[in-house]
């Protein structure tokens, strides 16, 4: 098992919630918060913090969730396969399209990311879908590993700000699939 000091942490968040608890949650000396209130990049944050991230070893979450295990993530590390977290009903919805969330905590090697995201931009254009959708672009590129580990939603994850409720996220789901699966 990969030992967190080993181990980047990296958080994209709006900048409008208290990151506090989350961070004290975590057993990574490394955290990097990209703050899309400095420099918005919706979701693809995530894979610019990584740019800052110390170690090559990356562990990802939202800002609106408490992993409550994260040493069994880490214990799914293996190179080469990005070992997401998911509860069952998002398990269920997501596994015949071959795509995963990362945001409930995931642990990847940063080599994956670059190869994965040239490939999707070689034949669509970096747009705001993809700056909103990279995380399923990152996953339906790659070998996963699903793994159910306890996490606890935070309060101002039902809010309507959350991307998940946005008007949009479910055609935007569909085009990206549709992009993905044309790759």
């Amino acid at each position: 098992m990969i030992d967190a000091s080993q181990v980047s942490c990296v958080i994209v968040t709006r900048g409008n919630v208290d990151l506090s608890e989350i961070k004290a949650s975590l057993p990574f000396e490394d955290v990097v918060v990209w703050n899309n209130s400095e420099c918005n990049e919706i979701v693809y944050g995530r894979y610019r913090g990584v740019e800052q991230a110390r170690h090559d070893v990356i562990a990802v979450q939202d800002d609106d969730a408490i992993i409550e295990d994260w040493p069994a993530i880490l214990a799914a590390y293996e190179p080469g396969v990005i070992a997401c977290n998911m509860g069952d009903a998002h398990r269920a919805f997501y596994k015949p399209m071959n795509i995963a969330l990362v945001g409930f905590g995931a642990i990847f090697h940063r080599s994956l990311i670059r190869p994965a995201l040239e490939r999707y931009t070689r034949r669509f254009p970096e747009d705001e879908l993809f700056k909103r959708e990279c995380d399923r672009v990152f996953t339906g590129l790659n070998r996963l590993k699903v793994l159910t580990v306890p996490y606890r939603n935070l309060p101002h994850e039902e809010t309507t700000q959350r991307m998940w409720r946005e008007p949009q996220h479910v055609n935007d789901l569909t085009e990206i699939r549709r992009r993905i699966a044309a790759l």
